[in-house]
């Protein structure tokens, strides 16, 4: 296949996790939190084969490698692609807001940088570990009425929250937000 059709294969990826993303929103307007949060959770996966997509058209990646083909086939790759983007985000974020000094940028300081990455690892590697897991699983839940055999009830979407769902959009509208970024930018291409 060509790289102009992994352009065009970029764009229809986009095209599928904007439609995930505005059909979340309309459940989520009536209330419908749970099948919100597994169309949001569709449409980030659709982000991830957006940005494996374009870094085919860009010949950065080759679709001989496994690990490109597996952003077609596994969720948890695209879910692990997606955490992993989140992250950068909000440890980011947070050194950033919290923890950055202008002095050290002047004098090149690159110590508080590290001693607060060594602080959030154990969160992070936390992170990386469960996350993908607990995403699937509140896709799951989001879809199916399920039996929990350990507190004998049963589980409904509509016992995902609001709440819930608001910071699942949230973290999927960074992602987008990332990933438009760097496939727009002209200095990426």
């Amino acid at each position: 296949m060509s790289r102009s059709e992994f352009s065009r294969g970029t764009l229809i990826c986009i095209e599928n996790a904007e439609k995930w993303m505005k059909e979340a929103e309309i459940l989520a307007e009536k209330g419908s939190y749970g099948h919100a949060s597994a169309l949001l959770i569709h449409g980030i996966e659709a982000l991830a084969q957006a940005w494996i997509c374009f870094t085919l058209a860009r010949g950065s990646s080759s679709m001989d490698e496994k690990s490109v083909k597996d952003f077609f086939r596994k969720h948890d790759v695209k879910l692990d692609f997606f955490v992993a983007n989140i992250l950068i985000h909000d440890v980011g974020k947070e050194f950033l807001l919290n923890h950055f000094k202008k002095e050290d940028m002047v004098k090149f300081n690159i110590l508080p940088l590290i001693n607060y990455f060594d602080s959030v690892k154990d969160m992070v590697d936390n992170k990386r570990k469960n996350y993908p897991k607990e995403l699937m699983e509140k896709r799951n839940c989001g879809i199916y009425v399920d039996y929990d055999y350990e507190n004998e009830k049963f589980l409904s979407p509509q016992d995902i929250s609001k709440e819930e769902y608001l910071k699942l959009k949230n973290e999927a509208d960074v992602f987008e937000t990332m990933l438009s970024f760097l496939i727009g930018n002209p200095l990426v291409k």
